[in-house]
């Protein structure tokens, strides 16, 4: 349902419950509807804090080793990276920022695999709200990576 809707699944969750709830308060009594209605609301953002899979970031990666990095992530994630040539302001050192949109679930691997290519390299994590275009999740990234080898 998540997949077509577009919801997440804390949101799902609730709006199924409080259908329940409705009913259940039209049969029972409204006193006990409503203190279910709060504590429904309540558990549903809290499965939407935990449940982080829906959630996109966009990795700002501020580096002078651009080509290992960047095969570093090819060889780990399934994204698209951008490169954006750039100059440090402070010591005139040329570099390059690498955008990379990511999962939540895929920060810790992003994390690792910078830190390991360069630890003086700069991290920069934004929330994103929305993504237009190809954005693989697991299971079409699971398909490419199998029909890699």
């Amino acid at each position: 349902m998540k997949k077509t809707t577009g919801k997440t699944i804390g949101t799902l969750m609730m709006v199924i419950n409080l259908i329940i709830v409705l009913i259940a308060g039209t049969l029972v009594g409204w006193e006990n509807a409503m203190y279910t209605i709060i504590s429904l609301y309540g558990m549903s953002r809290v499965v939407d804090a935990i449940h982080t899979r829906h959630q996109k970031l966009t990795a700002f990666i501020v580096t002078t080793k651009t080509d290992e990095v960047v095969a570093a992530l090819n060889n780990s994630l399934i994204r698209g990276v951008t490169i954006m040539p750039a100059e440090g302001a402070y010591k005139r050192r040329p570099g390059a920022v690498l955008m990379v949109v990511i999962s939540r679930y895929e920060l810790y691997d992003l994390e690792h695999v910078v830190k390991t290519v360069d630890p003086d390299c700069f991290v920069n994590l934004v929330s994103t709200v929305d993504i237009e275009g190809n954005f693989y999740d697991e299971t079409e990234q699971l398909k490419v990576k199998q029909g890699q080898n």
